[in-house]
């Protein structure tokens, strides 16, 4: 046998799991897959987490996502033979069938086409905000790349890891394969759900709105236009790789897709960040040049400095949940750090905690539309209201 494909047999066996806290790693011995299998066949190591193991705070349902502007094509007839293979072996060991989850599949499609893009065989590193954390107990995910279904279901089974996931306590499945050339990228995203019913798919929007864009300070036709996402979207822009361009973005649900060009296609950055019902925010937290994702609950603000779920880089408490938000960099010193209007009072923060504000003031009426911007081109970003009555 090759040191290749005693590499590849190696790495396919590699059993990671995460409960508690605890992490091990187990490598077992060669698979029993023939030679062909073997040499065309890659897989991930198999992953599983326990419901103890994410922070839950910002973990929200996703979306359906809308795969028709993605650079690869979902396939879903072999969504379809992966999953009637996955239970045709449960079932003659007398398991359960595992149920399709929309929101599962959509995430696990996400995987495969970030896997494909990227040329990159590896796990999802936040399989654990993969859904909401209330809707299950339990999580697992298997990954392989190969020429075909029957290929890599083989090589899947004869591994031991992946065959645990296959064969575990699960419920619930999504699959989702795209396909580059001749070659199948698949991911699974296995579930024990913690509740007697999930919730449906969201509906999606009809329309897909155009951005037009002008470089000028004048009328005219636009300078940049270009369609990118749906129209029940909430849209966004930011500077979201630090080139000093402001370009689009969009939130479905609790996932977030943003661009670094002002144009259609795929997203450079999709990922689940808070929940469907948060209040959104958009700032450079930390100062590097770069917007990133910030959502409000209630009054609980949770931060992130990189345009990625997972959890947050700050998390405090400030104002009430009945203020109105603001965000800004109210001293200068390049970081965008919270602001709540209560009324017409002011309350305004030079850090990312919470506290006693550094600026409390009244200004305008209560009745006005606020907003801030840097009006003098001094560095700080300061108050204004828009009066309508």
């Amino acid at each position: 046998m090759s040191l290749l494909m005693r590499a590849l047999l190696f790495f396919g066996l590699v059993s990671l799991a995460i409960g508690c806290g605890d992490l091990s790693i187990d490598a077992d011995g060669e698979s029993s897959a023939d030679d062909e299998t073997l040499e065309s066949v890659e897989l991930g190591d198999s992953q599983s987490v326990g419901s103890d193991d994410v922070i839950p705070e910002l973990v929200e349902e996703s979306s359906e996502a809308d795969y028709d502007s993605m650079l690869l094509q979902v396939d879903e007839g072999h969504e379809a033979d992966f999953l009637d293979l996955l239970n045709q072996e449960r079932a003659s060991e007398g398991l359960n069938e595992l149920d399709l989850f929309w929101d599962l599949e959509n995430s696990a499609r996400d995987h495969s086409q970030t896997m494909a893009s990227e040329n990159d065989l590896h796990h999802n590193p936040n399989l654990g905000s993969v859904t909401d954390s209330a809707y299950w107990t339990s999580l697992g995910e298997n990954v392989g790349v190969g020429p075909s279904v029957s290929s890599i279901h083989s090589a899947l089974m004869a591994s031991q890891g992946h065959y645990d996931n296959i064969m575990g306590d699960f419920s619930h499945v999504g699959v989702g394969v795209v396909v580059d050339g001749s070659q199948i990228w698949v991911t699974f995203v296995f579930m024990n759900a913690a509740v007697s019913e999930l919730p449906p798919p969201p509906s999606s929007g009809s329309a897909t709105p155009g951005w037009y864009l002008n470089n000028t300070m004048y009328g005219g036709s636009a300078d940049i236009d270009f369609v990118y996402g749906r129209d029940d979207d909430e849209f966004i822009v930011g500077d979201w790789n630090g080139d000093g361009r402001m370009t689009p973005g969009v939130i479905r649900g609790s996932k977030w897709y943003l661009t670094n060009s002002p144009s259609g296609g795929a997203a450079d950055y999709s990922f689940h960040y808070g929940r469907a019902d948060d209040e959104a925010l958009v700032g450079d937290w930390n100062g590097d040049g770069r917007m990133t994702p910030g959502i409000r609950r209630g009054s609980e603000w949770h931060l992130t400095n990189s345009p990625s779920g997972g959890p947050s880089d700050y998390s405090f408490h400030y104002g009430w949940a009945s203020d109105e938000v603001l965000v800004g960099d109210w001293n200068g010193d390049g970081r965008m750090t919270p602001g709540i209007l209560r009324g017409s009072e002011w309350h305004l923060t030079n850090s990312p905690s919470g506290g006693p504000a550094d600026y409390s003031f009244n200004y305008g009426r209560s009745s006005d539309d606020p907003i801030v911007g840097d009006w003098n081109g001094n560095g700080t970003m300061t108050t204004g209201v828009i009066r309508t009555d």
